[in-house]
């Protein structure tokens, strides 16, 4: 096939769809007529070029469109797709003004983009008629997919024959077997001569376990033995340990029996994995969600940092025995939790100088009564930082000069003072004063002074006489 199969996704946004996708189009055109992961250009190569190099060799491309597509940021906060240099708004936009075909795929139950929501050189991407693949219909969403890219790009030659050849060969070897262990029928023999021969020997009943079977959970695995009678298993952690569970189901059946199908797993998530996920999204932060090759899931909520949850995510996941991957992870947005917002007005009633920090995790700290504005800051973070992630500031009050129920007492005392005098307040809620000065600028440093060394910051004056 001269032209391949283009895959542009976002990592954080929809690699494992992205990947599952990619491996059932491998498996139908060559894993070297599908192209992702361009992103991981080797060291020293021009990323324009590359990405100018496969694209000349492909005449489809895939956009995958997962929930935060439009929306993803960058570490400064800003929209992704508003940066010229992003490089899945350059896949793509290259795509279009080549006029390669390209298909939006839905995935995570995401919704098309609005025009305005995208980059002039991309709101052409809108008009393109777009695929669907969710997790429930995953195989018979990407067999339409499927036909639809070969309509465009046409089907492997080669990889077909290969594939043929393959299967002849495999077939003759597992006949060969079959025959000298069993000696099946001449019916039986001649029933092998093509890929799905074995239905024909399956009894009544296997063929109708074979049909619900082939719609089950991965990873699965179906056994026939030499009187057409069956066995499988599905929902397996293990390809390894479906093949023998169909083998033992099936001994018990018949006789010589041999694995004849399987279902390897492409991460689509079973349905107790659909419910996780879903209670799992309103969990809070910083978080992750694995999902294995056989369909099964581990959510983990509620760390102090993102990758403390993807390391627990992985090594629970791992342990179901199936290869996994991340499939969602997210990791705060300094959003606080109700008992910060308790905690904000609290410190909202509090004396100045002070902070208020907000860790990504909703976690929060604060200080007040600091010497000054930097160090009201430092102390917020740092407080933050003992039960939370990345903590950043969101409040400070710096003081406003303010006569204090202190200082009342004394600001009325010097008002009753003889000759000329200043007064000054601090931020810090200190104060000093000065009287019978014969100069203003005189008494107007002696008050600072005052104010300084009874522990006052940033001391102005506010009155004189």
């Amino acid at each position: 096939m001269a032209s391949k199969i283009f895959i542009s996704y976002r990592r954080d946004d929809s690699a494992p769809h992205a990947l599952g996708i990619a491996q059932y189009l491998e498996r139908q055109f060559g894993n070297d007529n599908v192209f992702i992961d361009v992103d991981g250009v080797r060291a020293g190569e021009n990323f324009v070029t590359v990405l100018d190099d496969r694209l000349r060799q492909s005449k489809v491309m895939l956009t995958i469109i997962g929930p935060h597509w439009v929306d993803a940021k960058d570490s400064n906060g800003k929209r992704r797709l508003d940066d010229p240099n992003d490089w899945v708004r350059m896949e793509v936009a290259t795509a279009l003004a080549k006029g390669i075909r390209v298909i939006p795929v839905q995935v995570g139950g995401a919704d098309l983009p609005k025009e305005r929501e995208l980059p002039t050189e991309l709101k052409l991407l809108v008009k393109m008629q777009a695929a669907v693949v969710g997790t429930k219909n995953f195989r018979h969403e990407m067999a339409g997919l499927a036909d639809d890219i070969s309509a465009i790009v046409g089907r492997d030659r080669t990889r077909m024959i290969q594939i043929g050849l393959a299967a002849a060969a495999a077939l003759l070897v597992a006949f060969g077997i079959y025959y000298f262990a069993s000696r099946p029928s001449g019916t039986q023999i001649a029933a092998l001569g093509s890929q799905n021969s074995f239905e024909s020997i399956l009894t009544k009943k296997c063929k109708a376990d074979l049909q619900t079977w082939r719609e089950a959970p991965a990873i699965a695995a179906f056994a026939i033995s030499s009187n057409g009678n069956c066995g499988f298993s599905k929902e397996i952690p293990k390809m390894n340990a479906a093949r023998v569970a169909a083998l033992d189901s099936c001994n018990k059946n018949g006789p010589d029996c041999r694995v004849v199908e399987v279902i390897e797993g492409d991460w689509t998530m079973n349905s107790s994995c659909e419910a996780e996920l879903t209670k799992w999204q309103a969990a809070l932060p910083a978080k992750a969600f694995a999902v294995s090759r056989s369909g099964h899931c581990v959510s983990v909520t509620d760390k102090n940092k993102l990758d403390d949850a993807r390391l627990e995510a992985s090594s629970k996941c791992d342990r179901l025995g199936s290869e996994c991957k991340i499939r969602e992870t997210d990791e705060g947005n300094w959003e606080m939790r109700s008992e910060c917002k308790t905690g904000l007005d609290e410190w909202h009633k509090q004396k100045p100088i002070g902070a208020f920090a907000v860790a990504r995790n909703g976690n929060c700290g604060w200080s007040w009564e600091s010497a000054s504005a930097e160090e009201a800051r430092k102390l917020a973070v740092t407080d933050c930082e003992k039960i939370g992630s990345e903590c950043k500031v969101t409040e400070t009050f710096e003081g406003n000069w303010a006569l204090t129920e202190d200082c009342k007492p004394t600001f009325a005392k010097w008002q009753q003072m003889r000759g000329h005098g200043s007064f000054a307040v601090g931020q810090n809620e200190s104060c000093g004063y000065s009287f019978n000065f014969s100069t203003v600028a005189d008494a107007d440093n002696r008050a600072l002074q005052e104010c300084a060394s009874s522990g006052g910051d940033n001391c102005k004056l506010i009155a004189r006489k």
